[in-house]
């Protein structure tokens, strides 16, 4: 019995890791069509959806938290290397600490309230999660756009931090809101533009199906 108990835990953990392999050679290899979707005429102009983080957030709501860090990270170290963008890296940086609030929320729910994966087939609780998620990436992402990607941005196309300012900030122009209090409303803005696709795609592409309850390894 323990035997059998030990080899489904050692075949839990390969297809752990073999979901996290896959997804992330997934998103890497789709990381060059990205460009051909539409922007966002604001701000960074932003992709209207974020086609790698779907994926690496349907990878987490198969495979667990684990293979979901796992394959976020495969995905993010892959594109800075291989996209010859400049400062994929950044890119990458930016995209991978956007994701991983949807991760961290909810294995942090499950740890102290012992849910397990078909629990969040549930609205109100994947509703819950996803809200809390949020609120962690606009806090992640808000100080990392202000304080490290804008100063960034401005030394890489030699542009001052008033220009970038403005850059980002145009579209808020009629209102009057200028400075940084339009900076974090338009970082704020892109953030939860993008946080819904990520929270509303996996969910209709593995909840719905047969997959959460057949091949959930989490």
């Amino acid at each position: 019995m323990q035997q059998e108990i030990k080899s489904t835990s050692s075949r839990d953990t390969l297809i752990t890791y073999a979901g996290a392999a896959i997804f992330g050679a997934l998103s890497i290899a789709i990381s060059p069509l990205t460009g051909s979707i539409p922007k966002i005429s604001v701000g960074w102009g932003m992709s209207i959806l974020d086609p790698i983080s779907i994926i690496w957030l349907i990878c987490f709501l198969i495979f667990g938290w684990k293979s979901g860090l796992l394959c976020s990270g495969i995905g993010a170290v892959g594109i800075a290397i291989l996209s010859p963008e400049i400062a994929a890296w950044l890119g990458a940086l930016m995209k991978f600490s956007a994701t991983i609030p949807f991760i961290i929320i909810p294995a942090l729910l499950m740890k102290l309230r012992k849910y397990k994966a078909i629990d969040f087939k549930g609205l109100k609780l994947y509703g819950t999660s996803s809200g809390l998620a949020i609120l962690l990436r606009l806090g992640l992402m808000i100080p990392m756009n202000i304080f490290f990607a804008m100063a960034l941005y401005a030394a890489f196309f030699g542009v001052s931090l008033d220009v970038t300012i403005s850059i980002m900030t145009a579209w808020l122009a009629p209102t009057g809101i200028t400075g940084w209090g339009a900076v974090i409303i338009t970082i704020a803005i892109l953030n939860i533009w993008q946080s819904m696709w990520d929270i509303t795609i996996p969910y209709l592409a593995v909840f719905p199906t047969k997959i959460i309850d057949n091949h959930a390894y989490w």
